[in-house]
């Protein structure tokens, strides 16, 4: 994992669960912005399913996403960023386009303490 406190992004592998990054982050100080209930499932799998906490003012995991690379059946690897055209349909996939590789995802910094 790769942590950009300047960019607020976390670069990840496909294969982390959401409970490990949530560790590896907390360890820092950071947090993501919005999760689902289920920490077990990995990050690219939650990514491509939508999967999305509470709340009408929050998006899906996939909407924290700033870059992802997919490897296409040849092989190839394509990196997809927001400014392309295709990107959210890359996201959220439904698990149909193949192996993914997250690159980045927005952060935001922990609350430690909430007021009563």
């Amino acid at each position: 994992m790769e942590l950009d406190r300047e960019r607020g992004t976390v670069t990840v592998e496909p294969g982390i669960t959401l409970n490990s990054l949530n560790q590896y982050l907390d360890q820092h100080g950071m947090a993501l912005e919005n999760l689902g209930a289920i920490t077990k499932q990995t990050i690219s799998g939650a990514i491509a399913m939508a999967t999305h906490g509470t709340g009408d003012k929050n998006g899906s995991l996939a909407s924290a996403v700033v870059e992802l690379e997919l490897m296409k059946a040849s092989k190839e690897v394509v990196r997809y960023q927001q400014d392309n055209p295709t990107f959210y349909g890359v996201c959220v996939n439904l698990g149909a386009l193949g192996i993914r590789a997250l690159r980045s995802s927005p952060l935001r910094i922990l609350i430690s303490h909430i007021p009563s």
